[in-house]
């Protein structure tokens, strides 16, 4: 099964706490999914690294991150029109995502992936994309 992950679950794991995304993650690995990080999520992580003030030890943990059992998805045309139709849709039911959920969600669509977050309000806006909450057991 292919899995995206999203920004707040790699936070979850950069964070290397003892939660229930890590144990979700390990399972994830145990089983053999692909495992994929969008350059999307890669930019949202760099910014925050960034905002922080690029400390060592977070710097090291995205680098570690990246190098783990993860495919890097670029973000390229078809992603980009899978998010703008994702983004269309939404607004034709009167909800509307945040730029960045969009593209990811959209990206997640693009790859036929399942998009893993950590954030139980976007799991719900996007039940019938395809969504998982890895906060949820």
């Amino acid at each position: 099964m292919k899995l995206l992950l999203d920004t707040n679950v790699c936070i979850d794991l950069l964070r290397a706490v003892d939660s229930q995304v890590s144990i979700q993650f390990l399972a994830a690995v145990r089983a053999g999914h692909d495992l994929m990080v969008s350059t999307i999520t890669l930019f949202e992580l760099e910014t925050g690294i960034a905002r922080r003030g690029r400390i060592d030890g977070e710097v090291a943990g995205l680098d570690e991150l990246i190098r783990g059992p993860f495919q890097i998805a670029t973000f390229d045309r078809h992603a980009s029109k899978a998010a703008g139709d994702l983004a269309a849709e939404m607004l034709a039911t009167g909800r509307q995502l945040a730029a960045c959920d969009a593209l990811i969600a959209g990206h997640a669509r693009a790859l036929g992936a399942q998009l893993v977050t950590a954030d139980a309000k976007l799991a719900l806006a996007l039940k019938e994309v395809g969504v998982v909450d890895w906060r949820v057991p």
